[in-house]
């Protein structure tokens, strides 16, 4: 067995749900003890139940791998993503933290690359694998928070959107297989934002007039984009451009009014804010769910369609 190793940032925690059991992973797994890494199973050795199963019965939920390695970590999951929905030995709030790993990682390396072809593609994919994981493991709104990150990167925004849009969807009775197509709606809503700098998106601090403006830019610049494109819907190009619209005026990016909205538009606005509001920004932590529940509900009800915020309050208020 490999001494064990001092803690140092060369290490990346995974998730143990994201292990498919019986499969052999191309990198190393490494527990990480008290001030010390210690090899757990040596790479290309099988990953099995068993193994899985004494983990998290002893309350470890993480392993580690070397950074070198995280390249092989991330095209493990993509690979094995279809195995861990399909595996009902796992509860579901193990199967959506598998899932949101994945998601998070696509969408982190494609936002980088700024490529919007390449974005749409991997939505288009991840929809369909979001819906199976949400619909198909009787999820229920305490297991999508438990796998959510809070951070307000737009990957993670755009994921997290998505899983709420799609839950929402569920719950108001759409039909599902308009579901895969409101879940890659829903995860390219914020494309616009790709043509805003970072120094904008991540400032600390309020936005001032310019910068504000520059923000309300995106739903249509996301529009431009994605309109030229011929494997969209009508409905996923309104989610883009009209997520930000309110349902009583005064939205933008024109100021439509009520059914001039399209109905996924407004469950993704409902989706956008609540996720906005409970996201920790550079300026303020997050609010508790039930805060912003609240806030929704009263001084900022005249943003939503109030079937859709009643349907959505009720479906994840903290019981």
């Amino acid at each position: 067995m490999s001494p064990p190793v001092a803690l140092d940032d060369s290490y990346i925690p995974v998730a143990v749900a994201t292990l498919i059991p019986a499969t052999a992973t191309p990198f190393s797994l490494f527990l990480r003890d008290d001030a010390r890494y210690r090899l757990f199973r040596d790479a290309n050795f099988p990953f099995d139940v068993e193994d899985r199963d004494r983990l998290l019965q002893n309350g470890v939920t993480r392993l580690y791998v070397t950074n070198g390695n995280l390249d092989r970590y991330k095209s493990y999951l993509r690979t094995q993503l279809d195995g861990l929905l399909a595996d009902e030995t796992l509860p579901p709030c193990e199967r959506l933290g598998g899932l949101n790993e994945v998601v998070r990682n696509v969408l982190q390396e494609d936002f980088a690359c700024g490529d919007s072809a390449r974005i749409v593609n991997s939505a288009k994919t991840l929809a369909e694998q979001t819906v199976q994981a949400i619909c198909n493991t009787d999820a229920v709104a305490s297991d999508l928070f438990s796998v959510m990150h809070h951070d307000y990167q737009t990957f993670t925004h755009s994921a997290n959107v998505t899983y709420l849009s799609v839950f929402l969807a569920s719950q108001l009775g759409l039909a599902v297989d308009d579901l895969p197509q409101i879940a890659a709606g829903a995860l390219l809503h914020d494309l616009g934002k790709l043509q805003i700098s970072d120094r904008i998106l991540n400032k600390n601090g309020s936005l001032d007039v310019s910068e504000l403006a520059v923000i309300k830019r995106h739903p249509t610049a996301g529009f431009e984009v994605l309109c030229k494109r011929s494997d969209l819907s009508w409905g996923q190009l309104m989610m883009v451009y009209q997520h930000h619209e309110d349902w009583q005026g005064g939205g933008y990016p024109v100021g439509s009014v009520g059914a001039e909205i399209h109905l996924w538009a407004r469950i993704c606005t409902v989706a956008d804010v609540f996720e906005a509001l409970t996201a920790n920004r550079p300026y303020r932590k997050g609010m508790p769910r039930s805060e912003a529940l609240g806030l929704m509900r009263g001084r900022m009800k005249d943003r939503f369609e109030p079937e859709i915020l009643q349907c959505f309050h009720t479906a994840i208020q903290p019981s």
